[in-house]
């Protein structure tokens, strides 16, 4: 493992540090989940963010996720487990990182997704001076009457493009999000945080 998570966090010249990725994640079936587990990876498979555990056993939502998860019913009927921005803590250092979400049933099986690799940046903008711009792209593979939206900004005519977005004065968190449907209103999400600091 990289560091423990007790480890103070690196810090920039400026002593900037980058805000903790944020995760989104539902799981159905919410009563019969025993254990919940996360772990970061780098693109070459070393750690970049330490294994971490829920324990559901006991308690139908661990005190750690209180704050980020709810239960809420689900198409079939079943409660299922709806959290939104839960922070990984150790997961601040500029890289790139790939999170695997393992979840373990009571009986014993275990199902375990991975997200898309999560880059996290560091810009730095001298005092007095106006932020600068990033440019946001987009790629999306080709399908019968797929709509695609960049939020806030809405729907985009192309499945390939690119725009320039200006970054605000700190502090500031935007989300940025792409929004694939396809004609059978199946929706796939992706998003991205771009947050400025003093």
């Amino acid at each position: 493992m990289r560091r423990s998570p007790q480890s103070i966090p690196p810090k920039s010249t400026n002593g900037l540090v980058p805000a903790p990725i944020l995760l989104n994640w539902e799981i159905s079936n919410l009563n019969l989940l025993k254990e919940l587990k996360i772990i970061g990876r780098a693109p070459d498979g070393s750690i970049n963010s330490v294994q971490r555990s829920y324990d559901f056993t006991n308690d139908p939502l661990p005190p750690e996720l209180r704050r980020f998860c709810q239960s809420r019913k689900g198409l079939d009927q079943g409660n299922n487990l709806v959290c939104k921005n839960v922070p990984i803590e150790d997961a601040h250092q500029t890289g790139d990182y790939i999170f695997t979400l393992t979840v373990i049933a009571q009986e014993g099986q275990e199902e375990s997704k991975k997200t898309d690799p999560i880059k996290v940046q560091l810009y730095e903008i001298d005092k007095g001076e106006r932020p600068g711009d990033i440019i946001v792209a987009w790629q999306v593979e080709d399908g019968e009457d797929i709509q695609v939206e960049l939020l806030p900004f809405g729907e985009m005519n192309k499945l390939e493009g690119s725009m320039t977005y200006p970054l605000s004065y700190p502090p500031s968190s935007q989300t940025l999000t792409l929004r694939v449907t396809n004609k059978d209103g199946e929706q796939k999400t992706q998003s991205v945080v771009i947050e400025t600091a003093k």
